[in-house]
């Protein structure tokens, strides 16, 4: 989790992951399953959703700069799935909320 959380803006593939961590991809996989309800990797996308998001309540960033500071391709690439987890998009969730 550490490891995910000092790589965020860097592309890192579970392989990668599962090598960091001296385990085999499907390892890594199962303990993740069983102990935080899901995937590396869709643990990693929820990181990088709530880096953008504190991001875009602390900093006057742009949400192309955010985008690239939480690791995402392209800006409408994170607001698609900024939008999936908090329903909104960025621009309107730092409107709401006051960032």
């Amino acid at each position: 989790v550490d490891f995910l959380n000092d790589t965020l803006e860097l592309e890192v593939t579970a392989g990668e992951l599962a090598d960091e961590v001296a385990l085999s991809r499907r390892q890594l996989e199962r303990l993740f399953n069983r102990y935080l309800g899901k995937s590396p990797m869709a643990y990693r996308r929820e990181l990088q959703l709530w880096r953008a998001r504190d991001l875009l309540l602390s900093t006057p960033m742009s949400i192309t700069q955010i985008a690239m500071a939480s690791g995402f391709s392209s800006a409408s690439h994170m607001t698609a799935k900024f939008k999936e987890m908090f329903a909104m998009t960025p621009k309107d969730y730092r409107l709401r909320h006051g960032g």
